[in-house]
């Protein structure tokens, strides 16, 4: 099922669409035996509907419950197409390093991650926001090595106030700065799932490792930090 979210959407020329503009998205009933096929059928109409080329490669991970795909460079519309696709898999692990993510496409998981809403006339066109939501067998989450930062950081981070599936996030080597910690001292204070974060190379400088650390400070959950390479 694609659903949305109710935020504006935006062309890849950065142009605002109309909801006249979106095409309609129907649901697919989903049989257990058929659940390969129909993860492929769901891949290859999104990529229709966005008008984006599908990918072989894609279409063959999608059988999978780990999934890597790194140093692909997404485009907004390509890495919405697969990211919709995956609502209903079982995934244990998915990593998404090396791919050039910008903050389009981190706001876009940071809902996936955190919201659910009914199903759209518009469906994939505004946001799949049902996509990892209720997907709790996902539990190791890598998206190091990408351009997260600013708004997309913190849209990113603030889906782990709620967020209760993933207990392995590695976010190193973006630039969550000052706002991403911000955001993690929150994520601290109310997150009980993470056991292990990798924030290293990040542009932490001192002040934003202090908030880090008033965030620390009450949390039980988390056995591992990584905070390599602060900035003086």
């Amino acid at each position: 099922m694609f659903s949305e979210i109710g935020l504006n959407m935006y062309n890849e020329e950065g142009e605002e669409q109309n909801d006249q503009d979106c095409l309609s998205i129907t649901s697919i009933d989903t049989n257990l035996e058929d659940l390969e096929t129909d993860n492929l059928r769901k891949y290859e109409y999104s990529c229709k509907m966005l008008d984006v080329s599908s990918d072989r490669q894609m279409c063959d991970l999608l059988q999978y419950d780990n999934i890597t795909i790194t140093a692909r460079t997404f485009c907004f519309n390509d890495f919405r197409a697969f990211f919709s696709t995956i609502e209903h898999k079982t995934l244990s692990t998915l990593n998404l390093s090396r791919n050039k993510l910008e903050a389009k496409s981190a706001i876009f998981m940071g809902t996936s991650l955190s919201m659910n809403f009914t199903q759209s006339e518009c469906g994939i066109l505004k946001m799949s926001s049902t996509c990892l939501a209720n997907n709790y067998s996902l539990i190791k989450l890598n998206l190091s090595w990408n351009q997260i930062r600013g708004r997309g950081a913190v849209a990113l981070l603030r889906a782990f106030e709620v967020n209760t599936g993933i207990k392995d996030l590695d976010l190193s080597w973006n630039g969550l700065g000052y706002d991403g910690s911000l955001a993690l001292r929150r994520i601290f204070k109310i997150n009980e799932t993470l056991t292990y974060l990798n924030i290293s190379h990040n542009n932490t400088d001192l002040k934003a490792a202090k908030v880090i650390a008033q965030g620390i400070a009450g949390n039980t959950a988390l056995e591992s930090l990584l905070v390599n390479d602060l900035n003086e």
